[in-house]
């Protein structure tokens, strides 16, 4: 966002310099404008390869990126989590490590 702010700010200098009136006129100069500033900021990445890897079979990008937290069972196999109440699915294929307390 604070990238996205900075640009509107400079850009809408630059449409003005530019004697851009139309919303017409301000798409045909964006490639214009994009170009200048990459040419300014753009730095050339240390390693050519990229740095993403693919997922191996079975890796779930959901889990991988899931917030996990700890919770107590309440009676009735049931866990409260930010003021609501969760029951616990019967045949539930996900482990569920318990602690006794």
């Amino acid at each position: 966002e604070r990238l996205f702010q900075t640009l509107q700010d400079r850009w809408v200098i630059e449409l003005r310099l530019m004697g851009v009136a139309t919303l017409e006129e301000a798409n045909k100069c964006l490639p214009k404008l994009i170009e200048k500033h990459n040419r300014m900021f753009a730095v050339a990445p240390s390693d050519k390869e990229s740095a993403f890897i693919p997922l191996e079979p079975g890796q779930s990008l959901e889990l991988i990126l899931a917030y996990r937290d700890s919770r107590k069972f309440n009676t009735g196999e049931t866990i409260s989590y930010q003021g609501k109440t969760y029951a616990i699915e019967q045949g539930c294929k996900h482990s569920i490590p318990l602690k006794a307390t």
